[in-house]
């Protein structure tokens, strides 16, 4: 069969391999570890697709050559079998030899049909994997125009920086050839400003001891502020206790008013009491004494409403 690993005839044992349509067709034909690395006529390595191409050839060939050598065998069988006379029944070899015809037959068909298929499905790969190579080139050629165009430009801009370098190095050759010719005036003048940076050195060592003088100055004058000081907030403390203790006192002196307050509006209440009271009674007393002017039939009612309000 051609999807057998292995096929027994009267030769012996022969491998029928298939192709791994599973992934990639680089990958249809892994190496064993006992498969030598493969090399061309050239002794460089195969491409991948043609170490596949030539091993699907070898196993094609191998499959093809098993068979035709079975079939050769049997030819010579089948002739004696076509002599045969048809009223005549075939002897158990002669039926054995011809089922065996016929499965080689079925297993040649079998085997061409899953090389075709598997052709097919190599071939469709091998499209596939043709398209994207060619998609890559062009994608490569679009970079490689791109590179070229950069290449130009940066080879334009290296062009102009050399042009503007050159120009730059001939301005400052000549300005250090002015300013060699001119090294005596700086060596003078260098004298000078070492001359000058001594005169400077002298006047910063004096005025640092001037600075260190004054320092101590105001040192003194900080710790005489500073005893000052403390003397201004112990009087300050010293004060301030004063004026709560007199808050206080003063505070004792407010709720003592404020009881004697309390106790003379209580006087001044019973008296504004006794007050009314008395009004009240004048003024009984007067209504009275005008009713005795107009009767004195009622002088002793009169008297006896003294006794009571007496």
């Amino acid at each position: 069969m051609g999807s057998d690993d292995t096929k027994t005839g009267r030769s012996g044992k022969v491998k029928f391999f298939k192709v791994d349509t599973s992934g990639d067709i680089h990958a249809a034909v892994p190496r064993g570890p006992e498969e030598p690395h493969k090399l061309n006529s050239t002794g460089t390595d195969l491409h991948p697709v043609e170490e596949t191409s030539k091993f699907i050839l070898e196993r094609d060939e191998a499959q093809d050559g098993f068979i035709t050598k079975q079939l050769g065998r049997l030819k010579s069988k089948l002739d004696d079998i076509a002599k045969v006379p048809t009223e005549e029944n075939l002897s158990r070899g002669q039926v054995d030899t011809l089922k065996k015809y016929i499965e080689l037959r079925d297993l040649e068909a079998r085997d061409l049909r899953d090389q075709l298929r598997q052709y097919q499905e190599y071939l469709k790969k091998v499209s596939t994997q043709f398209e994207e190579a060619i998609k890559m080139n062009r994608e490569l050629i679009d970079k490689n125009d791109t590179l070229k165009r950069d290449r130009d430009r940066l080879q334009g801009e290296l062009a102009g920086f050399e042009e503007k370098l050159r120009t730059e190095v001939a301005g400052v050759r000549s300005e250090y050839e002015q300013r060699v010719t001119a090294s005596g005036g700086i060596q003078n003048e260098i004298k000078g400003l070492r001359h000058e940076k001594e005169e400077w050195k002298e006047k910063v060592k004096s005025d640092l001891k001037r600075i260190k003088l004054k320092e101590k100055e105001l040192e003194n004058k900080y710790e005489l502020l500073k005893r000052d000081a403390q003397a201004l907030l112990d009087s300050k403390d010293k004060h301030v206790l004063e004026l709560k203790k007199k808050g206080d006192q003063l505070e004792m002196d407010l709720e003592s008013a404020e009881e004697r307050l309390r106790g003379s509006a209580m006087i001044l209440g019973a008296i504004d009491s006794k007050k009314r009271r008395l009004v009240e009674t004048m003024k009984l007393a007067i209504s009275l004494l005008e009713d005795i002017d107009r009767d004195p039939s009622k002088e002793h009612s009169g008297d006896q409403i003294k006794k009571k309000t007496g």
